[in-house]
């Protein structure tokens, strides 16, 4: 499952991607602004990612923006995001989650804490493909029945 690294802190984002790396995750990509955040996420037919960590300070678009932008994407509605800061004011939090954000995590990030949201999440988003596929397949079987239904009468 692809995880997505935002933050324009070189240090941060090394040390995301190595430790989740290094407990098993390859396919980590990391990106340095929201205009290279937005770039990955054109390149659909290339990449999709399951995951998100979206650093919540950013020159130019923040991690709030952001995340509302991301959320107005059909196809990543569902891709848990958590945003990572070292702001833990009430009104910073309450607007991230007003964005869409998922989660929320206070830097420095503790390993254990990362790693236990990387399962999570990634956990959460394939319980959410599922359910989506059981889904596309009830409403595929039962416009069969409709049609078959419609021919008997």
């Amino acid at each position: 499952m692809g995880i997505l690294i935002v933050d324009d802190d070189d240090d941060v984002r090394s040390i995301m991607e190595l430790l989740i790396r290094n407990d098993g995750h390859r396919d980590v990509v990391t990106a340095e602004s929201a205009e290279k955040l937005f770039s990955l996420l054109a390149r659909s037919t290339e990449m999709h990612f399951d995951l998100i960590f979206l650093d919540v300070t950013m020159p130019n678009i923040d991690g709030i923006q952001s995340c509302r932008e991301i959320r107005k994407d059909v196809r990543y509605r569902t891709v848990p995001i958590v945003m990572t800061t070292a702001r833990v004011d009430m009104k910073t939090i309450e607007a991230a989650f007003d964005s869409g954000a998922t989660d929320y995590l206070t830097k420095p990030i503790k390993t254990p804490d990362l790693l236990a949201c990387v399962r999570a999440k990634l956990k959460l988003k394939a319980e959410l493909d599922m359910r989506d596929l059981l889904q596309s397949e009830f409403s595929s079987r039962f416009q069969q029945f409709g049609t078959l239904a419609e021919s008997l009468s």
